[in-house]
């Protein structure tokens, strides 16, 4: 089963488990000892509406994977925690529940700065290389929220780009799996000639592991998403004067020119 279709139904499991969740803690709530019987009742019935929003939502994932996402046997572990973690801070909201709402706030802002700033990598085009009658080279580079276009007499024949993608693994609900990246400088003759501005000198800041860590540790940073480094070059004489040009492209993990 491909990402396209494992995703809509890993995030219905996630949202199936998250409401059982909260339905077992309301229901947890009522064997709470010096509660009203109006209490203990209320909690039941709020605890059943939560599951059968869950039900619906596991339908929805068995119908989108056509049951395939039972086999997915890497999900077991994380719903199994956040099972668990949900019903224990419904249960004690003020001992868990503050917390948890803290801790999802800090990722959530986490992901937005290390992640969600960079282009989906899509198989759209990334930018344009395009050379004038003068022989004039123009790069324009799509990195939203706007444009980066630039000109310059190449001083070589060879243009070199180096770029970065990422990706996290499919256990990951709304980001899992989707490759973000973009082209993080351009080289000629050892000249830089532009560098991404969003990283200066620096490829992945609040991506790559920490200063200093050993294999072990990398490795183990790699469990939460994959990156990649890529070099490649473009020969100036492929580009066709009087405003033919090539598309940089991402083929996988790697750019690409056509």
């Amino acid at each position: 089963m491909g990402f396209e279709q494992f995703a809509p139904a890993r995030d219905f499991s996630y949202l199936a488990v998250l409401l059982f969740g909260v339905g077992l803690g309301c229901l947890l709530n009522r064997f709470k000892p010096g509660k009203t019987a109006r209490f203990r009742n209320l909690t039941v019935t709020v605890g059943l509406c939560f599951f059968s929003g869950s039900l619906a939502a596991f339908t929805a994932a068995i119908i989108h994977s056509n049951w395939m996402i039972l086999r997915a046997s890497s999900l077991y572990l994380p719903l199994g925690i956040l099972v668990a973690l949900l019903a224990l801070a419904i249960f004690f909201p003020k001992v868990l529940g503050f917390s948890l709402v803290l801790i999802t706030g800090i990722f959530v802002v986490w992901m937005g700065y290390a992640c969600l700033r960079f282009p989906v990598i899509d198989g759209s085009s990334q930018g344009r290389v395009t050379r004038d009658g003068s022989g004039l080279v123009h790069v324009l580079l799509i990195t939203p929220p706007s444009d980066t276009s630039l000109s310059f007499q190449a001083s070589t024949e060879v243009l070199e780009f180096q770029a970065f993608s990422f990706s996290f693994p499919e256990i990951f609900p709304l980001a899992g799996g989707v490759k973000r990246g973009l082209v993080a400088e351009i080289n000629s003759s050892n000249e830089r000639l532009y560098t991404d501005p969003r990283l200066g000198r620096f490829f992945s800041p609040g991506l790559s592991p920490w200063p200093g860590a050993n294999s072990e540790q990398q490795d183990a940073w790699k469990r939460f998403f994959s990156f990649y480094e890529t070099q490649e070059e473009l020969e100036t004489k492929m580009l066709l004067p009087a405003g033919t040009g090539l598309s940089v492209l991402f083929d996988g993990i790697t750019l690409s020119f056509r």
